[in-house]
C-alpha cells in the first residue's frame, strides 16, 4: 500500500491538513475584521462557515421584507395624469435596479 501512495502521503495529508486550517482560520479573521464591533463580539469564537450560517439567518428574513416593499410599490406604480413620463420611467427603473 505505501508504493501505491508514496512514501510521503502520511506528511502530505498533514500539509494539507494544516493548510487547509490556516485557510480557515485566515477566512474567520478576515470576515470578523469585516464586521462591526457587534457582530465581531458575536462571532468572534465561530469558524467561518458558522458565521456565515449566523448571518443568513439574521438577514435573510430583512432582505426578504425589503423585496417584498420594493415589489409592492413597483406593482402599485401608476403615473398620474399630466405628469412627465420620464419620471415616471425614471421611478420605475430605481424600483427595478432595487430589486
Amino acid at each position: 500500500m505505501w508504493s501505491l501512495l508514496g512514501a510521503n502521503a502520511p506528511r502530505d495529508d498533514k500539509d494539507k491538513f494544516k493548510k487547509h486550517m490556516d485557510d480557515r482560520l485566515d477566512v474567520g479573521c478576515l470576515m470578523l475584521a469585516t464586521m462591526i464591533p457587534e457582530l465581531q463580539k458575536q462571532h468572534e469564537d465561530m469558524v467561518a462557515y458558522e458565521m456565515i450560517q449566523n448571518l443568513k439567518e439574521i438577514y435573510e428574513g430583512q432582505a426578504r421584507q425589503e423585496r417584498y416593499e420594493t415589489s409592492k410599490a413597483l406593482f402599485q406604480c401608476k403615473m398620474s395624469e399630466g405628469s412627465p413620463v420620464g419620471a415616471h420611467v425614471m421611478k420605475m427603473m430605481g424600483y427595478i435596479q432595487t430589486l
